[in-house]
């Protein structure tokens, strides 16, 4: 009985080692080779494979693709912030029908002017040396608009300054040494926005 050389299992590579050992099987490890390819079964091996692969690729998946209103709403949940259009965009054509300006178009609005302007409350102050004025900074996708709050209106919409997310701001357009601001006649919450985020306030 002849025994297989130590060659066979020397570290020589995967190519030496299935040479010798058809070089050792002999002939009937070449027909049966032969047979396989011919069949199909090396190929099919790998195509198996394949389309699981592909059909994984291909399957549906089950759940509907998210809005961008959603998407937005998901972003703010899960890191404060969006790469996406700003919460604003995705409503600028009601403001406009509303008559609501974008933060860049205070500046060019005329001194005194009644403007509307509406935004994402990104900050709030209420400065000890201020006699009870309230500031706020509304962000929109243009940039910011600055509010001046008056003691009794503030007294008056304590609750929606406060804890409103978006607001609607109704007021007197000032422009002071290229410092524009809009002094609050009107605050409204901007319903219909489910972002969550957190303001910088500091009173």
């Amino acid at each position: 009985m002849v025994r297989p050389s130590g060659a066979l299992f020397s570290d020589r590579g995967a190519d030496t080692g299935a040479v010798d050992a058809s070089q050792w099987l002999g002939p009937a490890a070449d027909l049966a080779l032969a047979s396989a390819i011919q069949s199909g079964m090396s190929d099919e091996g790998t195509a198996t494979v394949d389309d699981a692969v592909a059909r994984e690729d291909d399957a549906e998946c089950p759940l509907k693709p998210m809005t961008e209103a959603e998407r937005l709403v998901a972003d703010y949940a899960g890191t404060g912030l969006t790469v996406g259009r700003h919460p604003m965009a995705l409503r600028r054509h009601e403001l406009v029908m509303r008559g609501v300006l974008r933060a860049t178009d205070l500046r060019t609005a005329r001194q005194g002017r009644m403007v509307r302007v509406a935004g994402m409350v990104i900050t709030r102050q209420r400065p000890g040396t201020a006699k009870g004025f309230v500031f706020l900074t509304l962000e929109d996708e243009t940039g910011i608009a600055n509010i001046i709050v008056r003691p009794d209106l503030f007294a008056q919409d304590r609750s929606v300054i406060v804890e409103e997310p978006f607001l609607l701001i109704e007021g007197v357009l000032q422009n002071q040494d290229g410092v524009i601001s809009v002094r609050a006649e009107v605050v409204q919450g901007l319903g219909g926005t489910s972002v969550d985020f957190e303001a910088h306030d500091f009173y």
